[in-house]
């Protein structure tokens, strides 16, 4: 359903601010070439450093580190659902994709600073990139720890493009690539604590330039946050462009605008740590 006086999205035009609750399965799209595979979560053996950097299976955790878990996701597994273009991870996919084209749209001529944080293998931005008339003006950082999704990353990243390895839940990780024009903050509410999702929220001032747009990501499923998450961008400055959830799937996808006043990067502050949250909390991906 559309909540009542919210402007709606409509495919290949986004409307201004929308809030949009959708009942079923409309979105399909044209993902990647490859088998169908099932969706599946594989240990990674002990002494292998998590997502955050700092979580290993076997429990230790290195000097310093901010470790909450010792289960660690296979994260280049985790994008098997891609291969499902019928997937909810692949339905959530296109309007990540379609939020992105739109803030190309709406930025001012010049050049566009990208940031985005746990970027996977890119596959939400990099194809928008490719083929939007804007790519060309687009330069920035892709922000990954999982090697393998980091050299599939980079083999498809055009000039301009950097792709780092390393953990995305730190500002020394933003270090030379803000204030950013576009936040990515996709797959990552989903695996952290609720404390962190709002310490990230409020560090938009530190990430984004005036008038960045801002893309999240979050499943609405039990006990939804989204609504908090949403009052917490709007107090960091953010004002909402779009929140689209899709049911009964339970994913979500948000986008603002930055209208605050920046403020400097915090070295070494974290943002996030990856944790492993009950079942009841997931999706069965990274939201």
């Amino acid at each position: 359903m559309v909540v009542p006086g919210a402007a709606v999205v409509l495919i290949g035009r986004l409307v201004t601010p929308s809030v949009v609750l959708r009942p079923g399965n409309d979105l399909r799209g044209c993902l990647p070439p490859g088998a169908r595979r099932r969706a599946r979560a594989r240990a990674l053996p002990p002494g292998t450093v998590g997502r955050d950097g700092a979580c290993r299976t076997d429990g230790s955790r290195p000097a310093g580190a901010h470790c909450q878990t010792s289960a660690v996701t296979d994260w280049d597994a985790w994008h098997d659902p891609y291969d499902d273009p019928h997937s909810p991870l692949s339905q959530r996919l296109q309007e990540v994709r379609r939020q992105i084209g739109a803030a190309f749209d709406r930025a001012p001529a010049g050049p566009v600073r990208l940031l985005s944080l746990c970027a996977g293998r890119g596959l939400d931005v990099l194809p928008v990139i490719a083929s939007h008339p804007r790519g060309c003006d687009v330069t920035g950082r892709l922000v990954e720890l999982d090697p393998r999704n980091a050299a599939a990353a980079r083999a498809q990243a055009p000039p301009g493009i950097e792709v780092i390895e390393g953990d995305a839940g730190t500002t020394d990780a933003c270090a030379g690539a803000v204030p950013a024009d576009l936040l990515l903050l996709c797959g990552i509410f989903g695996n952290t604590a609720d404390d962190d999702v709002r310490r990230t929220a409020h560090a938009v001032p530190q990430l984004c330039a005036p008038g960045a747009a801002i893309v999240w990501t979050r499943s609405t499923h039990a006990p939804d946050l989204t609504p908090r998450i949403r009052g917490w961008f709007a107090e960091a400055g953010a004002a909402e462009a779009s929140f689209v959830a899709e049911q009964p799937e339970g994913w979500s996808v948000g986008a603002g605008t930055f209208r605050g006043d920046p403020q400097p990067l915090r070295a070494g502050m974290r943002l996030f740590t990856f944790t492993t949250r009950p079942p009841q909390d997931r999706i069965g991906f990274g939201q």
